[in-house]
């Protein structure tokens, strides 16, 4: 079949994931590590365990983290996404994986923009999946799966990985398959200044 070199694919509307390994030093990763055992956690039913905290970027010795996060979060904004507005942290916590933990699907209400920094995993197996609800009603089996025909994608996670995504998308926190312990900083972002328009305006200060 000879196919014409010329066409276009425009993945319109699409939901656009942000990864990017940030550069934390020794020193650092001390730091936050040590912070990270000082915080209350609580178990989530059937799943994983969280902060009892759930503004920890707040705590001063994480500033060099929040400030290193920010800066990717304004480039995911600013430099592609090209939104004027500035975005602040409202919510963040950690999340504690033992084997054979995992969460349910799950979106994050009341923000905008959700992130997930992986502090300890295992690079072997550990993953984060999201997922596509509104899809089409067929459902076809491809020869091959990619980003256009996937109904589910997942990502295999790294240390110092950092996630940003559209916090309505639909993400899963795989089962965790071995002895070592998952440890990731979850959190979520709003825009503010002047949103909108007319009778729809709104500003967040």
């Amino acid at each position: 079949m000879n196919l014409s070199k010329s066409f276009n694919l425009t993945p319109l509307f699409s939901k656009l994931i942000y990864l990017n390994k940030i550069n934390i030093s020794l020193k650092e990763e001390k730091i936050l590590k040590k912070e990270i055992k000082k915080l209350k956690l609580k178990k989530i039913k059937n799943s994983i365990s969280m902060s009892e905290n759930i503004e920890i970027l707040k705590i001063d010795k994480l500033n060099f983290l929040k400030n290193k996060l920010m800066e990717e979060v304004e480039n995911y904004t600013k430099n592609i996404l090209k939104y004027k507005n500035n975005f602040i942290i409202t919510t963040s916590w950690t999340t504690n994986t033992k084997i054979n933990e995992s969460s349910k699907s799950h979106i994050h209400t009341n923000s905008m923009l959700s992130g997930v920094f992986y502090v300890e995993c295992d690079e072997e197996v550990d993953a984060i999946s999201f997922t596509n609800f509104n899809r089409s009603g067929w459902s076809l089996k491809p020869k091959e799966y990619n980003i256009y025909n996937s109904s589910k994608y997942t990502f295999p996670v790294r240390k110092n990985l950092l996630i940003l995504f559209p916090s309505e998308t639909v993400h899963t926190v795989e089962e965790h398959e071995t002895e070592k312990e998952r440890i990731s900083i979850a959190f979520n972002f709003i825009p503010t200044g002047l949103i909108g328009e007319r009778d729809s305006t709104l500003k967040i200060t």
